[in-house]
């Protein structure tokens, strides 16, 4: 900050102006609003939460996200599938059916899914721009799966779990 109040073209008006219209911007929605209480108008966050928001840097619920767990995507492979709903619930299954095939039975009332909560939050340092967390209790006694990793820039996720490390890519319905 010294080098830049040094420098002739230091506008410290251009630079509260910017700040300003970042807030602005967060507050037009319900999730920069969100993120604007949790981590308060003065972060160090805001240019990473700004970016996040108009990148949707957010567990997507349109869709599924896929991971091949074999196979490196040739029909019949073997896939781990994720799906968020908004409302922090999160689904998993293992398939080796194509996101199309399982769209009519992969949702949270299905009977054997189990679902888990999740919560996201901004890193605030770390390869992510957010932070994604959460566990999925499975239907027989080998207990709870817990997940943690971050949204990658690409929309998709990076996760390590009880299951391995991960990356999964995002299929829109």
């Amino acid at each position: 900050m010294r080098a830049m109040m040094a420098s002739k073209n230091f506008n410290p008006w251009k630079l509260s102006h910017i700040e300003h219209a970042m807030k602005e911007r967060l507050k037009a929605s319900d999730i920069g609003k969100d993120w604007l209480d949790q981590y308060g108008e003065t972060s160090t966050l805001l240019p990473k939460l700004v970016y996040c928001l108009e990148n949707d840097c957010v567990c997507q619920v349109d869709g599924v996200y896929q991971s091949f767990l074999a196979g490196s995507g040739l029909p019949g492979s073997l896939r781990e599938y994720l799906r968020f709903y908004s409302d922090g619930t999160v689904i998993s299954a293992i398939s080796s059916a194509t996101p199309g095939e399982i769209s009519g039975w992969f949702h949270r009332e299905h009977v054997g899914i189990s679902p888990g909560e999740y919560s996201t939050d901004v890193a605030q340092n770390g390869p992510g721009l957010v932070n994604v967390s959460f566990e999925i209790p499975l239907p027989d006694p080998n207990g709870t799966i817990v997940y943690s990793g971050f949204i990658k820039s690409d929309g998709g996720l990076f996760l390590t779990s009880t299951r391995g490390v991960r990356n999964y890519h995002f299929v829109p319905w």
